[in-house]
C-alpha cells in the first residue's frame, strides 16, 4: 500500500498538537507547517487544546479557513497531556500520526521524509535538535540524549532492543494511527507517561524502528523551556517515576523476552528519581523503601544512592570479600548512614566471599567499581593499576556531576591510600579522610618493612604534590612513602587508638610533617554494629546445655591468650574443667587441634574452622564469654599499638568479654567484663574458678 495514500482515511497523515496554554507559540508552529514540502492535501493538523482557556482554541479556529492543509481544533478544560493525546489518537483522520508540541518546530522536509519511510509495522524517527526558548533561530544543539541515540542508527533499522531512545519521548516520531490506538497514555501521570506509552506500543506490536539516511534526515526542533512538566521536580515528579517503575515491572512479567530492555528503562526512571531526590534528601529513606517495593530485583537502592552520593570510598578489599579491613570499612559507612560509591579490587583467590556481608553495604552503597587486578598487598605495579583503573572508571560520573566532595580510604591495604592520594592530587578540593588500621612501615616484630618503589608517573605525581606542601616525603620505600604522603595530603588522618598514633608518629623524620599529623589526626575506635545484625543468621552450632561456653575467634597463637587458657585448664580440677567448653574458630583448625591434644585439654576445647561473618556475630551473642587477647608487642615497640578488631564485634554481642591483655595496652583499660594479664596463668585460674562457683 502506498503510504502517501492509504485507503480508508481522509488524509495520509495527522499532525497531533497537544496544546496547553499555547497561544504565544501557535503562529510559529503553523508557519513551520506551512513550509512543509509534503503536499498540504496529504496531511491535517489537529490541535487538542486542554486546560484553562487562554484563547488558543479560538485563535486556531480563526486561522483554519486560510490554511492549505486541514486545520481542526478539539478543546476540553482539564489540563491533561495524556488525555489530550488519547483523544487526539482517536480523533485523527490520517493513516499515520506524528506528535509535535505546540512550542516546538520542524524542518521543511519533516513530514514528507517521515511519510516516505512509513509502514504499518514501523515507527520512523527524526533527528532531534534543541534551541533555547528565546528564539527558534538560535543555534540548534544536536548534542542531546535523544539525537545521540537516533543518529547512531542513521540509515538503518532496528527495534527497541537497540534503539532504546525510541521509547523515551513523544515528538518527532511517525506511527500508524491504528497501531497507536492499541495502547493509551496513563492519565494519572504528569511525567513519564510518554515512556510507558512508547515502550508498551513498541514491544506489544513488535514494531521496527526506522531512521532515515543522513542526506534526507528530517529534524524536530524542541524548545528548551524552564518550568515545563518534564523539568518540574516536585513531589508529583517522584510519584510519577515510582509509578513508571511499577508499571514497567508489570510489563516485565507480561513480556519475559524483553526483561533486559525493560530493566534498562526502569533503571533510567530510577536515575531520574535519584536526580529529584538530591533536592529532597530528607525523603531518601522513604524512596529507598518504595523503590524496592516497586521492583525488588531492580537494585533501585544502589541507583538512588549513586545519584545522591557525594562520598567516594577507596577500599581495596570490600564486601562480599570476607576481609577484616574491608568489613571495618563497610561498618564505618553503615554507621555513617550516608550514600557513597566505592572502588574495590577483586579479592578472588585471596579472600573467600561472604555474600551476606553485602547486608552491611546494601542500605547506602551506590556504584561498586570492581578493579580486576590480581590481589597483592605489596606488589607496586598491582597497586598502581588498582589506582589508575579505578580513577578511569569514574570518568562517566565526573562528566555528569563533577568530582566527589568527600573521599575515605583505609589501610591495611596500602593500595587504598594510593588511590586516595591520586584522587586528591587530581581534585584538590575533595576532603580526604584516611584511616590506618595498623602501622604499615613497622611489622608486628618491630622491624621495618622494605619494598623498593619504582618512580612511575603516578608515584612522582603524588610525591611532588606532598613535597609542594613543604614536607619531606621519602620515596624509596613503599611503606614509608604511603604513610608520609598520607600525613601530608589527607585532610584528616584517623587512627583506631592513641598508642597506634604515637608509635607511627615516632617513625616520621620531618618535624613539620609531625606537626601536621598532630593537627589533622584523630582517634576513632573500631565501629560497633547495632544488635539487629547479630540475628540476621541463626547458627545451628550446638552448645551443650549446662556448660559455661567460652569463645575465641581469630588467628590462633599458642603464645597469645588461648595458650594461657590451656594452662589454666590444666590446673583446674576435673570437676571444674567439666563445667567449661572453649570453642575456638580459627583459620588453622588442624594445627590448633594438635596443640589442644598435646595440652591434654581436648575434652574441654572444641576446635572449628572460621565461620562466615554474620554467623560469627550470631554465635558471639549466644556464647557466655568471649575471649579477646592482645598480641605481644610492647617488647618490640615500647607500647602495644594494636587492639583486636574483634573486640568491637564482641562489644555489640551482649555477651561478656574476657580480655587477656599486655600491660599498658588499650585492651588493659578496655571495658571488658574481666581482665587477666598475658602470662599470668594463676590469675586466669582464679577467674575460671570464680566463674564456675
Amino acid at each position: 500500500m502506498d503510504p502517501l495514500r492509504a485507503g480508508g482515511s481522509v488524509v495520509a497523515l495527522t499532525v497531533g498538537v497537544a496544546a496547553y496554554r499555547a497561544r504565544e507559540w501557535v503562529d510559529r508552529l503553523l508557519a513551520a507547517l506551512r513550509e512543509q514540502t509534503l503536499a498540504p492535501d496529504l496531511f491535517e493538523v489537529l490541535f487538542i487544546v486542554n486546560g484553562p482557556d487562554d484563547g488558543t482554541a479560538a485563535y486556531v479556529t480563526e486561522r483554519a479557513p486560510g490554511e492549505a492543509f486541514d486545520l481542526r481544533v478539539i478543546q476540553f478544560t482539564e489540563g491533561s497531556n495524556s488525555k489530550a493525546r488519547n483523544l487526539g489518537m482517536w480523533a485523527a483522520r490520517g493513516d499515520y500520526l506524528v506528535w509535535v508540541d505546540s512550542d516546538d518546530s520542524v524542518s521543511p522536509n519533516f513530514l514528507e521524509v517521515l511519510l516516505t519511510h512509513a509502514k504499518p509495522g514501523n515507527v520512523v524517527l527524526s533527528a532531534f535538535a534543541e534551541v533555547p526558548d528565546t528564539s527558534l533561530d538560535g543555534v540548534r544543539n544536536f548534542d542531546n540524549y535523544i539525537s545521540r541515540g537516533v543518529l547512531k542508527w542513521v540509515g538503518r533499522r532496528g527495534t527497541l532492543r537497540g534503539v532504546r531512545v525510541a521509547g523515551s519521548y513523544d515528538g518527532g516520531k511517525l506511527i500508524s494511527t491504528d497501531v497507536a490506538r492499541t495502547c493509551s497514555y496513563r492519565a494519572d501521570l504528569r511525567t513519564g507517561q510518554d515512556v510507558l506509552y512508547w515502550t508498551q506500543v513498541l514491544i506489544q506490536n513488535e514494531l521496527e524502528i526506522v531512521v532515515p539516511p543522513l542526506d534526507e534526515m528530517p529534524i524536530y526542533v524542541r524548545t528548551v523551556r524552564e518550568g515545563s512538566a518534564s523539568r518540574t521536580l516536585d513531589q508529583g515528579f517522584a510519584e510519577d517515576r515510582l509509578a513508571c517503575v511499577g508499571a514497567l515491572e508489570s510489563l516485565r512479567a507480561e513480556h519475559p523476552g524483553w526483561r533486559g530492555v525493560l530493566t534498562g528503562i526502569q533503571r533510567a526512571q530510577t536515575t531520574a528519581l535519584g536526580t529529584w531526590l538530591r533536592g529532597y534528601v530528607d525523603k531518601r529513606s522513604e524512596m529507598l523503601e518504595r523503590i524496592e517495593e516497586q521492583s525488588p530485583e531492580l537494585g533501585g537502592k544502589a541507583i538512588l544512592n549513586h545519584e545522591l552520593a557525594d562520598t567516594l570510598v577507596a577500599s581495596y578489599a570490600f564486601p562480599p570479600s570476607a576481609d577484616v579491613s574491608g568489613l571495618v570499612v563497610a561498618k564505618r559507612m553503615l554507621l555513617a548512614g550516608k550514600p557513597y560509591d566505592v572502588i574495590q579490587n577483586s579479592m578472588e583467590n585471596a579472600r573467600p566471599d561472604d555474600p551476606l556481608s553485602l547486608k552491611l553495604i546494601e542500605p547506602d552503597v551506590g556504584t561498586r567499581i570492581v578493579v580486576h587486578e590480581a590481589p597483592s598487598w605489596s606488589r607496586v605495579r598491582g597497586i598502581e593499576r588498582y589506582a589508575t583503573r579505578g580513577l578511569e572508571a569514574l570518568s562517566v560520573r565526573h562528566s555528569k556531576r563533577g568530582p566527589y566532595k568527600n573521599l575515605y580510604s583505609r589501610s591495611m591495604w596500602a593500595a587504598s591510600h594510593v588511590l586516595g592520594a591520586a584522587y586528591k592530587v587530581r581534585y584538590p578540593q575533595v576532603r580526604w579522610v584516611a584511616e590506618f588500621s595498623d602501622p604499615l612501615l613497622l611489622d608486628i616484630s618491630g622491624d621495618k618493612r622494605m619494598r623498593s618503589l619504582p618512580q612511575s608517573p603516578l608515584v612522582q605525581s603524588i610525591t611532588q604534590a606532598a613535597r609542594a606542601r613543604g614536607f619531606s616525603v621519602p620515596d624509596s620505600n613503599l611503606w614509608e612513602w604511603v604513610e608520609a604522603f598520607t600525613y601530608a595530603l589527607a585532610d584528616e588522618v584517623t587512627f583506631t587508638n592513641p598508642l597506634q598514633r604515637e608509635l607511627m608518629r615516632t617513625c616520621v623524620k620531618d618535624p613539620d610533617l609531625v606537626a601536621r599529623l598532630d593537627e589533622v589526626s584523630r582517634i576513632d575506635p573500631h565501629p560497633v554494629l547495632p544488635s539487629t545484625f547479630y540475628s540476621l543468621v541463626d547458627s545451628n552450632y550446638h552448645l551443650e546445655p549446662g556448660k559455661i561456653h567460652l569463645g575465641y575467634f581469630g588467628i590462633f597463637y599458642v603464645s597469645r591468650g588461648p595458650g594461657d587458657i590451656f594452662q589454666a585448664f590444666q590446673k583446674l580440677s576435673a570437676r571444674t574443667q567439666s563445667k567449661f567448653m572453649l570453642h575456638i574458630f580459627t583459620n588453622q583448625p588442624d594445627d590448633t587441634l594438635r596443640v589442644v591434644r598435646g595440652a591434654g585439654v581436648a575434652h574441654c576445647v572444641k576446635v572449628n574452622s572460621y565461620v562466615p561473618y554474620f554467623e560469627f556475630l550470631n554465635l558471639a551473642s549466644r556464647l557466655d564469654w568471649l575471649v579477646v587477647a592482645d598480641a605481644r608487642a610492647k617488647a618490640v615497640h615500647g607500647v602495644n599499638p594494636y587492639i583486636p578488631s574483634k573486640y568491637s564485634d564482641y562489644k555489640g554481642s551482649g555477651s561478656k568479654i574476657w580480655a587477656l591483655y599486655e600491660a599498658g595496652s588499650m585492651l588493659s583499660v578496655s571495658q571488658a567484663d574481666a581482665h587477666t594479664e598475658l602470662g599470668d596463668v594463676d590469675a586466669a585460674v582464679s577467674f575460671l574458678e570464680e566463674l564456675s562457683s
